[in-house]
């Protein structure tokens, strides 16, 4: 029987409305069907496509490889590196000298340089009294001298004439010191030693019309002009002597320890004056007495190096009390010290070394911590030291060295080790 024989006949059976109802019904649950296969078909389609993304994704994982971080290496070897200690202070003077002039008398001249900061050389007059009156002085005691040097030899003459005369008269006596006017003759040096004293004395006053200093150094305060009169003894100012110029260096122990400081240790003073930097040769001349009660450092006081020529322009004019410094001195030649760049250590002073591809810390022992370099011992000389700092590196991890080409340790990657790149 067909399918649409037993259609109608389930029609001829429960009438014309039945069948109405029952087509009706039977549709109802064919669409709720075929709803439930569509969506049934489209989680399975999504499902599918989930399953194969997810395994191309993990199938092109197990094909990629990390790449080991990428680092460059220094060759280090070990030689003979001088020590050097880093130290800062102020420039102070010794003592500062009154201006005094020893002669009193009107200033007719007066140097440019007398001022508020100006500079001197050694010797070099900066101003000058009036001399008139020390000229004639001179030519006075000079006129003095020849009169007692006359008398002096007046006085010779007689005494050798009186003694020929006693000696002609009494020839087997002795001749007596009055007879051969020896006290007069006496008195008569003393007179011309006086005379040429005095003499001495006059020419020293007119030399000290012109001021000048024994030292190369700096005025600090001057109140004399041109006109002024000015007395002997009195002060008319300030100055400085460069040679009396000193740094105090606070310095710790473990500094003290590369220098002996009371050896004349060599040191090198820097400043900067006017928008240039200076560099002045230097020497320890002393320690200070005591240690700071604060800092608990010693103070060790430098001097600069007196030049060859005296000029006063020598560059420790440049140098003024007040001013901040740095010094470094001296020490001494240590051998076997390895210098490495100050960018390849670590955390805790540490550097890193690479051998067979893999990283290897390295403790060593630091000598001197400088702004470029430091010197340390506890390398050898085959080290590879990597010279800069690589992020998350542990012992054992492996790397790249750069070259020149991007070449180097490429390991597989399973475990975690190395950085994606």
């Amino acid at each position: 029987m067909g399918i649409l024989d037993r259609f109608f006949k389930r029609d001829n059976e429960s009438g014309f409305s039945g069948s109405i109802f029952a087509g009706k019904e039977e549709g109802e649950h064919l669409g709720r069907f075929q709803l439930v296969m569509v969506v049934v078909v489209l989680v399975g389609a999504v499902m599918v496509a989930s399953l194969m993304g997810g395994a191309r994704q993990a199938l092109e994982r197990s094909d990629v490889k990390e790449l080991a971080p990428l680092v460059t290496t220094i060759d280090v070897q070990p030689g003979t590196h001088r020590i050097f200690v880093e130290g800062s202070g102020t420039v102070q003077t010794s003592a500062d000298v009154n201006i005094v002039p020893q002669v009193s008398g009107r200033i007719e001249w007066m140097n440019p340089d007398m001022r508020s900061g100006g500079r001197f050389a050694a010797g070099e007059v900066v101003f000058r009294v009036e001399p008139v009156d020390y000229k004639l002085a001179v030519q006075n005691q000079q006129a003095n001298v020849a009169s007692a040097q006359t008398e002096w030899e007046l006085e010779r003459a007689e005494g050798k004439a009186a003694a020929a005369e006693w000696k002609q008269i009494n020839p087997n006596e002795a001749i007596p010191a009055l007879v051969a006017r020896k006290p007069h003759v006496r008195q008569a040096l003393a007179s011309l030693q006086s005379a040429k004293a005095s003499l001495a004395n006059a020419k020293l006053d007119l030399a000290r019309t012109n001021f000048s200093f024994p030292f190369a150094g700096r005025v600090r305060t001057a109140t004399v002009e041109v006109g002024q009169f000015v007395s002997a003894g009195q002060s008319y100012g300030t100055a400085y002597s460069l040679e009396g110029l000193e740094i105090e260096v606070p310095l710790a122990d473990k500094d003290l320890r590369w220098f002996d400081p009371e050896g004349n240790t060599k040191a090198v003073v820097s400043t900067t004056y006017l928008g240039r930097t200076y560099e002045l040769p230097a020497h320890v001349a002393r320690t200070g007495a005591e240690l700071n009660e604060q800092t608990r450092f010693s103070t060790v006081i430098v001097r600069l190096d007196q030049p060859d020529t005296g000029s006063a322009k020598d560059q420790r004019s440049y140098l003024v009390p007040g001013v901040f410094v740095n010094v470094r001195f001296f020490g001494p030649e240590v051998e076997n010290l390895y210098a490495v760049p100050v960018e390849a250590f670590q955390e805790n002073n540490l550097l890193w070394s690479v051998k067979d591809g893999r990283l290897k810390s390295v403790q060593p022992q630091v000598f001197q911590f400088g702004t470029e370099e430091n010197l340390v011992k506890g390398l050898s000389p085959e080290m590879r030291v990597v010279s800069r700092a690589v992020s998350g590196a542990v012992d054992g991890m492996s790397v790249r060295v750069f070259d020149g080409d991007v070449i180097g340790v490429r390991p597989d990657v399973t475990s975690g080790t190395g950085a994606a790149q």
